[in-house]
């Protein structure tokens, strides 16, 4: 039916044109190394819907050419709905991809900590990372793919911290004499560090009262000085003697230490 030519013009215009772009909105803002049509196996920049998307947007085209303008409006609603669903499909292809990647490198640096006895020495990192790592695969098994990414990273954040341990005879032999000089920040979510839960820790000042101590000899390590709420995992932090305790070396998880009185 011809009637209304310049509303259904600009109606048409805009439906088409967004159907046109709509579904190469995520593979324009993801990472350009991703092999996108490789995902699965299957095409991903020509999915079934976007090729749909298309058919559907000649078919608006010719019917606008040829006047009818209400089967032309019906062909470009057509059109944008299977651009949306073209939407989700690439949008779930990325973030499988994404976390079979993530949920991969957890598992390799699970494995690197089991074999270089880290599992031992770090037994609570390795513990928090592991069970991480298995809410991730229960998630995949879900299909809920925002929660796999989400504890794969978190994951790996807590195993990236981690080095070899050295060699020794014990690991659980009470530090006399000496407390830690230093420590390694780890991960919030893990672990509860910050300056306050750092200074109330025993072999710290077991006073977490203390804390502008620990701030005032590292702000500058922090991403942002004059904030210190916020501290980076992996942040090396000094720790300064505050009653003539004699302190030395990195704080090691597999020690026990007299707490500071």
């Amino acid at each position: 039916m011809k009637k209304h030519g310049f509303l259904v013009l600009a109606l048409f215009s805009m439906f088409c044109s967004a159907a046109a772009a709509q579904s190469f909105f995520w593979l324009a803002a993801a990472d350009g190394n991703m092999s996108y049509n490789n995902l699965f196996n299957e095409p991903v920049l020509n999915n079934k819907y976007i090729l749909e998307s298309i058919r559907s947007s000649n078919l608006a085209r010719q019917a606008f050419a040829d006047g009818d303008y209400d089967l032309s409006i019906r062909f470009s609603a057509d059109a944008q709905r299977a651009a949306y669903l073209s939407d989700d499909f690439i949008v779930t292809r990325l973030k499988v991809s994404q976390t079979n990647e993530k949920i991969k490198d957890a598992e390799a640096r699970l494995g690197w900590a089991d074999s270089s006895n880290a599992k031992t020495y770090y037994k609570n990192e390795f513990n928090n990372a592991r069970a991480f790592y298995n809410k991730a695969l229960l998630a995949r098994t879900s299909g809920d793919w925002d929660s796999a990414l989400n504890n794969a990273a978190k994951s790996i954040e807590i195993l990236a911290v981690l080095v070899a341990p050295p060699n020794r005879s014990s690991s659980n032999e009470t530090v006399r004499g000496g407390l830690p000089a230093q420590y390694t920040v780890r991960p919030w979510d893990a672990f509860g560090d910050c300056f306050w839960n750092i200074a109330g820790r025993a072999w710290a000042y077991n006073n977490p009262y203390q804390w502008p101590v620990l701030y005032r000899a590292n702000r500058n390590k922090l991403a942002d000085p004059t904030n210190p709420n916020i501290i980076e995992p992996g942040t090396v932090l000094d720790i300064p003697s505050i009653h003539g305790e004699i302190r030395q070396g990195m704080w090691d998880s597999g020690k026990k230490y007299s707490p500071l009185r």
